[in-house]
């Protein structure tokens, strides 16, 4: 499996070169070489065009509070400190992700890590990143790790301190696709676990997707409980 994701990387790297840059969302021919023209970059579901709360990243009024926290994070704050993403997942994002994710559409973590780079920048300037874990099974039936992958693509581009191995997957959990909120957090609880000291006082998660929070929610709590004292998160998407 291994070696057909090589191939598959080899031959989108291949096609890039041979063939004329194309905008992946509308098909329109792109003067620069760019996976997304201009126009259809403006019409992307970015996050920073909506008021959204500084915990969990949700819309929220603009004129909510001055500390521009939502209710739920002050009746109930997540174990994390803030949670960040560039887009809301919702078309094209969602399927440039799942392309990736499921259809061995490598070309797309490029053109996802070249969008979001400069909002990653903003906040990687700080803490160490680490990747939301996979289960080692679940790396295994897909071949490869899709975050790794994109925090390789990323550190590339924009140089930040990360940590691969500090962090596992324990608990071979269910999908949380079909979950209501209550199930997803019994799913993950107990998944994770530190497993070399964290020196650094500040990590920042990064993951592809966040939906309910769930997973990174209990990701933090394992983080804090070793002994870190700020946990953000950051992801490509965030659902609504």
């Amino acid at each position: 499996m291994k070696g057909i994701n090589k191939l598959y990387k080899l031959g989108s790297a291949t096609s890039r070169m041979i063939y004329p840059w194309v905008c992946c969302v509308c098909g329109s021919h792109n003067k620069g070489q760019s996976a997304v023209c201009d126009l259809c970059i403006s019409h992307l579901p970015w996050c920073f065009n909506e008021s959204v709360c500084v915990v969990c990243g949700l819309p929220i009024a603009a004129n909510l509070s001055v500390t521009k926290v939502c209710g739920e994070c002050q009746k109930v704050p997540p174990n994390y400190d803030g949670l960040h993403a560039s887009f809301w997942y919702q078309s094209p994002i969602d399927k440039l992700i799942s392309g990736y994710k499921y259809l061995n559409q490598w070309e797309n973590a490029h053109t996802l890590i070249e969008l979001s780079i400069e909002k990653f920048t903003e906040i990687s300037k700080t803490g160490l990143v680490v990747p939301m874990p996979s289960h080692p099974a679940r790396v295994r039936e897909r071949g490869f790790n899709a975050v790794f992958e994109l925090i390789k693509a990323l550190n590339k581009k924009v140089k930040f301190d990360c940590d691969l191995n500090s962090v596992a997957r324990t608990k071979n959990t269910e999908t949380q696709t079909g979950k209501v909120k209550i199930q997803r957090r019994k799913n993950v609880k107990g998944a994770f676990t530190v497993v070399k000291p964290i020196q650094n006082d500040h990590v920042i998660v990064f993951d592809e997707v966040v939906t309910t929070s769930a997973t990174v929610n209990e990701l933090s709590r394992c983080l804090k409980k070793s002994g870190v004292k700020y946990v953000s998160v950051w992801a490509i998407a965030r659902t609504k």
